[in-house]
């Protein structure tokens, strides 16, 4: 399972007044991430400050950063994070801090790209891969 492998954390689910123009951290969404594992930025991104409520989602280099919530066509998409910039992960988003070498689980988690998009429950306005599926996925 997957938790044998990563800490598992369901991104932040951040509140309007903290999303700014400014801040220290970049806001990640699930719509920044490709199927190819592309990270797509814009010049116009939201951040927001760094705080004791928000620094548990502060993406690591080396983190695995994956589309859980959304339609099908995102659902699955990963990101290894490797940017110089500092990034929270928004609710749409699971962070997968590997406990091993984090390339090689990165591509494990590839190869089960198709599968992870069936895992998905189709709910009253979005698709979505609860965290405790992610936990519990072989690898």
């Amino acid at each position: 399972m997957l938790q044998n492998y990563a800490v598992i954390i369901q991104g932040a689910n951040l509140r309007n007044s903290e999303l700014t123009g400014n801040g220290d951290a970049l806001i990640l969404k699930q719509s920044h991430i490709k199927y190819n594992g592309e990270l797509v930025l814009s010049s116009n991104e939201i951040f927001t400050e760094i705080n004791e409520q928000n620094q548990r989602y502060l993406i690591q280099e080396g983190d695995i950063i994956m589309a859980t919530t959304g339609s099908l066509s995102i659902i699955g998409n990963m990101f290894q994070y490797n940017l110089p910039m500092k990034a929270i992960a928004s609710s749409h988003l699971t962070i997968i801090r590997p406990n091993v070498n984090h390339y090689e689980l990165y591509n494990k988690l590839r190869e089960r790209y198709y599968h992870i998009k069936t895992m998905a429950t189709q709910g009253a306005y979005m698709n979505k891969v609860y965290t405790r599926q992610i936990r519990e996925l072989e690898i």
